[in-house]
């Protein structure tokens, strides 16, 4: 590869335009790079100026490829100290456009830092794609002149024989997987320093990165982390912020190609933080908004912080920021549909719809002819002991959780006695003429009351207070107000809509005679708990360590869900609500050895439970079939002891890597069993293994002596044969 390389120094450079490491690949291999100085050397040492020690593959099928050399002079033609004595030394080959043989020289000059200030060199092809740098710490004064000679080189077969490769993957092509690897290689991260010293100077260095550079296709870009998010909405330490706010930030990625991956840690308290993916975003896309979708608390610090991820696996973490949720000073709304759906002997049955509020409803106050009566989270109410006949006012308003009060909505009624139907006497005529009148029943339906269900779900309407004085209830006849009726003292009945329905229960006794009553029942629409919530994480673990566990739930009705976490150690969580199903992950750690279960519960926003589900933990603990218990007190190497319940703890002997247990479980001093931690196999102990193992060995030591004296004894016969000879 031919090409014209342009070598230049620049001026001292903004320190705020210059990103400071100690590594002069850490910008990459590409052609829109900011100089990087490397304080760590005070000047650039390259290869020898001629050809020895600088055997490479050449690329293509001959041996012949190009050799270019790069001298740094001052304008007066001296050399630089630290550059010049060592020249720099890398192969290219033959490509088109580039300048020809024919020309071996070209000069450039450009203007040098000021005297005892950072040098920079860059190498770039045709195209302005940087190929490599030079920095370091140099002492030139004004502008200094740069020499590039190109000549031809061929290497005899000996080199050949012994050059290296720069296809460091072995797949076919010099490319970027290649430099991601030699990149390590310079950094001393792999350990595999050899495959990458292509000058055989035992030490990856810059000469060996110009070599690898002249055979790589194209330019390529060293991954670098992403910077910290920074500039969060809301500011740390803000107070005052809306419980429906958006979370957003920023992020810079020095790689502008990678694709970003944003984690979010979101808690009511710095030790206990909950996690969740928020997407993935170009790195062009600097600027990330997530929308939690579900209202926050009132009055509440929070505790959030961003992690990024690039898709190659590098990573940074936002400081941990906090804030303030406001005080909730919205009232509720007015009580909308606010009247008197039965007036009734004696009784007045109120209702009324939901009212709204910014966060929730806690309860209504209800009052009679402006005394208070009742605080009920219902939507009903059978206001009874009224006098038939007078006219009742009522009043009625909504409270939220933080004490605000909507305003009062107004409606009256006046309770009206039931109209009563006489019997018959034997001859058909009617009551008054009979010798003694019969009482009518009463119908009564409040041993079900208050009614309320759900769409499709039976309500138990009970009618078994009604009573007759003088005889007895022969029906009982139910009407639920949906167009169906029923029979019998305890009715059952399905609505299929959700609303208000008014029930009627009409009762008669032997004599014929009749008295009805109603009462409202409200249906609602079911609420589906959240299903049955996925708890993983480690069971093994020690303790004072934390341990990260991920759980999530679906709700069937898309509400949003926080999840109840139960540590089996005596504290216990709460998490956030969350609107989707996204995973949630949080941390804890247990400041003992032991057994424990965690329980989770998911709960939707209308305090619908999910089924518990549980997790077993063992701290610094291994359970060991039925007998027992392994004990880590240290918390660190093999078991220390073994538990039983009858005999308290016991010795324990390990063997074969901390797998091999031998238990003593009666605490007698003798060993009962033998436990594979590894395989989970107990079995009861046999004192002639351990004979077995020694006669093993034993065994092994034998053969070993034997095949020596066999060597010595035919090296012996050798020596004799070889002087008889």
């Amino acid at each position: 590869m031919l090409l014209i390389a342009t070598l230049f120094s620049t001026m001292a450079v903004a320190q705020e335009e210059m990103i400071a490491t100690a590594d002069p690949l850490s910008e990459g291999y590409t052609g829109s790079v900011k100089p990087v100085i490397d304080p760590s050397l005070s000047f650039v040492t390259l290869t020898d100026d001629n050809l020895d020690g600088l055997t490479t593959c050449p690329k293509g099928d001959g041996p012949t490829y190009n050799y270019l050399k790069i001298t740094v002079q001052d304008q007066n033609g001296n050399p630089i100290a630290g550059i010049s004595e060592k020249a720099f030394n890398f192969m290219v080959s033959p490509e088109p456009g580039t300048i020809a043989l024919s020309q071996p020289y070209c000069s450039f000059n450009a203007y040098g830092p000021t005297s005892n200030s950072d040098s920079i060199i860059v190498v770039t092809n045709g195209n302005g794609e940087i190929l490599f740098r030079v920095i370091g710490l140099t002492t030139i004064v004004g502008p200094m002149k740069i020499q590039v000679k190109i000549k031809d080189v061929t290497l005899n077969d000996a080199d050949l024989l012994s050059c290296k490769s720069f296809d460091l993957n072995h797949d076919g092509v010099v490319d970027c997987p290649d430099f991601e690897i030699f990149a390590s290689d310079y950094r001393h991260e792999s350990g595999e320093i050899e495959r990458s010293d292509f000058d055989w100077d035992d030490d990856v260095d810059l000469a060996d990165f110009a070599m690898f550079a002249a055979h790589l296709e194209g330019p390529c870009e060293l991954n670098q982390a992403p910077l910290p998010p920074y500039q969060p909405d809301p500011t740390n330490t803000s107070i005052s912020v809306s419980v429906n706010t958006d979370f957003s930030w920023n992020c810079k990625d020095p790689n502008k190609i990678d694709i970003l991956t944003y984690t979010m840690s979101l808690g009511t308290s710095p030790d206990a933080l909950y996690t969740f993916i928020v997407g993935s975003y170009p790195a062009t896309e600097s600027r990330i908004t997530y929308e939690h979708g579900v209202p926050l608390l009132h009055h509440t610090t929070y505790y959030w912080k961003i992690k990024v991820t690039d898709n190659r696996g590098a990573s940074s973490e936002s400081p941990l920021w906090t804030f303030t949720t406001e005080h909730d000073i919205e009232a509720p709304s007015a009580v909308p549909g606010f009247h008197v759906d039965q007036e009734k002997d004696s009784e007045l049955d109120l209702v009324w719809e939901a009212a709204s509020d910014n966060a929730s409803i806690a309860y209504y106050n209800l009052s009679r002819d402006g005394v208070f009566i009742i605080s009920t989270n219902n939507l009903y109410y059978n206001d009874r002991g009224l006098t038939n006949g007078q006219l009742y006012t009522y009043s009625i308003y909504a409270v939220d959780p933080a004490g605000n009060a909507g305003p009062l909505s107004y409606t009256s009624g006046t309770p009206r006695a039931a109209a009563h139907y006489g019997g018959h006497n034997s001859d058909g005529n009617s009551g008054s003429e009979s010798i003694s009148e019969n009482s009518p029943p009463v119908a009564d339906l409040s041993a079900g009351e208050s009614y309320v269900g759900f769409v499709k779900e039976e309500v138990i309407f009970d009618g078994s207070n009604s009573h007759d004085s003088d005889g007895s209830i022969v029906s009982y006849a139910w009407t639920f107000g949906d167009g169906t009726s029923g029979s019998g003292v305890i009715a059952n009945h399905a609505f299929q809509q959700s609303g208000s329905y008014i029930v009627t229960l009409i009762v008669t006794d032997d004599d014929g005679a009749t008295d009805e009553a109603t009462s409202t029942v409200l249906i609602k629409e079911p609420n589906r708990v959240p299903l049955l919530p996925t708890l993983k994480g480690p069971q093994h673990g020690h303790y004072l360590i934390d341990y990260q566990y991920a759980f999530n739930a679906d709700d069937p009705d898309n509400d949003a869900v926080r999840y109840l976490i139960n540590w089996g150690d005596g504290s216990s969580s709460i998490s956030p609500y969350f609107k989707d199903e996204r995973v949630i992950m949080t941390s804890h750690h247990w400041n003992t050895l032991g057994f424990y279960t965690i329980t989770l519960i998911a709960e939707d926003e209308n305090h619908g439970q999910s089924q518990p589900v549980t997790l077993d933990v063992w701290i610094d603990v291994w359970k060991v079939n039925d007998i027992g218990y392994l004990m880590n007190i240290n918390a660190a190497g093999p078991f220390d002891i073994f538990h039983t319940n009858n005999h308290g703890n016991t010795d324990i002997e390990v063997l074969q890597n901390n797998t091999l247990y031998f238990i003593d479980t009666d605490a007698d001093g003798v060993y009962n069993y033998t436990y594979n931690i590894a395989t989970n196999e107990l079995l009861p102990y046999n004192p002639m293994r351990e004979i077995d193992y020694l006669i093993l060995i034993l065994f092994v030591l034998i053969i070993l002596i034997l095949f020596l004296l066999f060597g010595a004894l035919l090296r012996r016969t050798k020596n004799r044969t070889w002087k008889s000879k």
